[in-house]
């Protein structure tokens, strides 16, 4: 993975979201987001499938140091609690002044909740988009 990113990816697919459902509507976009997920996804949700709760975690810690994002993770191993007190996507976007698209975040929770079917775990999700804050809860349901 690479140590910097470019940011404006962010911008980017608000634009390409907001683009979708403006033109196909909501549907469109939970179809594509969906598709994502399975598609780029698809080798994490087989990792977490196999190995658990730890894949997700390093997944995660990965992409959130990247980020630079001010966040911290939490896993008593039975669940694995993500609590983003900075989203950098939002962060980066608001500093660009973009016009984000009202259901930016739940775009974020379409994608990581295929993840998480695909490997059999749960998921909750609660998101604040104005402060730019979520705590997502993570769990194997063993029924």
């Amino acid at each position: 993975m690479p140590k910097r990113i470019h940011k404006d990816f962010h911008g980017l697919l608000n634009y390409g979201l907001k683009y979708l459902e403006e033109n196909y509507g909501r549907k469109a976009v939970e179809y594509y987001l969906v598709q994502v997920a399975d598609n780029v996804y698809g080798g994490l949700s087989k990792r977490i499938k196999k190995q658990g709760l730890k894949a997700l975690k390093k997944h995660l810690k990965r992409i959130f140091d990247l980020e630079e994002a001010k966040y911290k993770i939490y896993n008593d191993g039975r669940r694995l609690l993500l609590e983003v007190r900075r989203c950098p996507a939002l962060e980066h976007m608001g500093k660009r002044e973009y016009p984000v698209m009202k259901r930016f975040c739940e775009c974020d929770g379409i994608i990581t909740k295929e993840i998480c079917k695909n490997a059999g775990i749960e998921l909750k999700i609660k998101y604040n988009q104005k402060k730019g804050s979520c705590i997502q809860e993570f769990w194997k349901d063993e029924r």
